[in-house]
């Protein structure tokens, strides 16, 4: 480890360039917080940026000597189909090393926020609160749901917080691939393809980062006040489909060219993907006020503009 590390931080963004962390280390540095980040990527590490290998804990020897006082995890394996097909290497990292991470920094003082996801419910009913039973139908949510289940197990110090479970839904941002990929297809005349059983309540990264902000700021006041689960999601859920074609409005596109299929039988998924994604956010609005937009105010903040006429997708059930 360089001399130079900085050994205490307001923050500590593990996982600082994935695209979460990436908007949680900004925001945080615009408002004066001191900032650290990790990174996987070789030969990054600087004073505020710190090599970690979530499967790897022989490589964390800096941990020991930071002070921190909140931790944002954002690292993770996050593709389900990855997870599907290397569920044990997946789990050291979104559970195993996780956890670890969390038990050693917690330890020392440090508000735990953890970012988890929609995926540890089935989502056979939309709309599930905080404390319903978990319930993942694939191998990402049920790592999601076995990360959240020991996290909140640990026990911090004399008045410090438990960890916090921020279960995200969809997160999208300006020039997202999903979003220029069908704009592109459709400048070029070529048919799009969205899943019309893939279901999505998103939410901007922007938004992600206030809640989380916001989570921590509840942390110093009220230590009592941010332990356990808090959702945030838009406030309605649409398909792929129902997206492409409000992104295909927006664009004046041919009607002709949406044609919805299958998420599976399109080879876009190897399980079959969760009806609803929606989740109740009650808990996350009464602590920090935060109110999400709908899904398609959601899409329009991420997305270049003019209207056109209706599109009828085509292969819609």
């Amino acid at each position: 480890m360089a001399s130079s590390f900085s050994s205490e931080a307001d923050l500590l963004v593990v996982g600082g360039d994935s695209m979460i962390g990436t908007a949680a280390a900004k925001a945080a540095r615009a408002r004066g917080l001191r900032v650290v980040v990790t990174t996987r990527r070789p030969g990054m590490d600087t004073p505020q940026t710190l090599p970690l290998d979530l499967a790897d804990p022989g490589g964390w020897g800096w941990v020991a000597d930071l002070r921190v006082a909140t931790v944002f995890l954002c690292a993770a394996v996050a593709r389900l189909d990855a997870c599907h097909i290397d569920p044990e290497g997946s789990a050291r990292v979104n559970v195993t090393g996780t956890v670890e991470l969390a038990r050693r920094l917690m330890a020392q003082g440090a508000h735990v926020i953890h970012l988890s996801s929609n995926q540890v419910f089935k989502g056979d009913a939309p709309s599930p609160a905080e404390d319903a039973p978990v319930s993942p139908a694939n191998t990402y949510g049920a790592q999601k749901a076995e990360a959240e289940r020991s996290l909140l197990a640990l026990v911090p110090p004399p008045g410090r917080p438990a960890a916090t479970i921020l279960r995200l839904t969809k997160v999208i941002h300006p020039g997202m691939p999903l979003f220029t990929g069908w704009i592109d297809q459709l400048a070029a005349g070529r048919v799009v393809r969205p899943a019309r059983d893939m279901a999505l309540a998103p939410v901007t990264v922007d938004l992600v980062v206030e809640a989380m902000l916001a989570l921590a700021d509840r942390g110093r006041e009220d230590p009592a006040a941010v332990p356990g689960i808090f959702h945030l999601s838009a406030t309605d859920e649409i398909s792929y489909a129902e997206a492409a074609a409000f992104v295909a409005r927006r664009q004046g596109a041919d009607a002709g060219l949406m044609q919805a299929v299958d998420s599976v039988a399109a080879g876009y998924l190897r399980e079959q993907p969760p009806r609803h994604t929606i989740m109740a956010t009650g808990r996350l609005r009464r602590l920090t006020g935060i109110m999400p937009p709908g899904a398609e105010a959601a899409l329009s903040a991420c997305l270049p503009a003019p209207s056109a006429p209706n599109v009828r997708i085509r292969g819609k059930r």
